[in-house]
C-alpha cells in the first residue's frame, strides 16, 4: 500500500556531485564568505554557528526519531501511515528539513564554506519535496491535514511567511 507522490529524487546526488565538483576546483575562501578572524564578530558567529549545528542537529534526530517507521527519503505513505502533529511537528510541519538546513547553516556560520552552497541546493530541494508532501498529505487526511496547515507554519518555526493553504 505504499503511495510514491515524487520522483526527484535524483536531485541528491546530483546536488552532492555539483557541490563535490564546485568544491574541489575552487580553494575554499573564493567559495563563499569566510570571516578573517581580525573581523570584530567573527569568532561569535563561529561559535553561534556550532551552537545552530549542535541544536539542529538534535531536533533533525527527535523529529526523525517521532516519525519511527513512518519516515522515508521518498514521498511516500506507508502501511498505517499516521498524521504526526505533536513534539518537533508542532513546531514546524517538516521539522526534518527545518533541521537539517539549520544544520547546513550552522556549519557555514562555522566556517565551512561548503555548506554555503550546500545549503542553498537543498533549500530548492525541499521545497519541492515539501510541495509533494504536501499535496499527499492532502489528498490523505484530508481536513485534518488543513487544520494542522493553519496552525503550524510549513518550515520556519514561528513563522507563517511560507504557509501555503492550496488544496491542489
Amino acid at each position: 500500500m505504499a503511495q510514491t507522490r515524487s520522483q526527484i529524487g535524483f536531485l541528491w546526488p546530483a546536488g552532492a556531485i555539483v557541490v563535490a565538483w564546485v568544491s574541489f576546483r575552487q580553494p575554499a575562501e573564493q567559495l563563499f564568505w569566510q570571516l578573517p578572524l581580525s573581523f570584530p564578530w567573527a569568532e561569535f558567529i563561529r561559535t553561534l554557528g556550532i551552537v545552530c549545528l549542535l541544536v539542529c542537529t538534535g531536533f533533525t534526530l527527535w523529529s526523525r526519531f517521532v516519525l519511527g517507521k513512518m519516515w522515508s527519503s521518498a514521498v511516500t505513505l506507508k502501511e498505517g501511515h499516521q498524521l504526526h502533529t505533536a513534539g518537533p511537528y508542532s513546531v514546524t510541519r517538516h521539522p526534518i528539513y527545518t533541521g537539517i538546513l539549520g544544520m547546513a547553516l550552522g556549519s557555514w556560520m562555522s566556517g565551512e564554506p561548503w555548506a554555503g552552497m550546500m545549503w542553498l541546493i537543498m533549500i530548492v530541494i525541499f521545497t519541492l519535496k515539501m510541495r509533494s508532501e504536501e499535496k499527499l498529505m492532502i489528498e490523505t487526511f484530508g481536513d485534518a491535514y488543513r487544520a494542522y496547515q493553519r496552525r503550524v507554519p510549513q518550515f520556519i518555526p514561528g513563522m507563517n511567511v511560507f504557509h501555503h493553504e492550496k488544496d491542489g
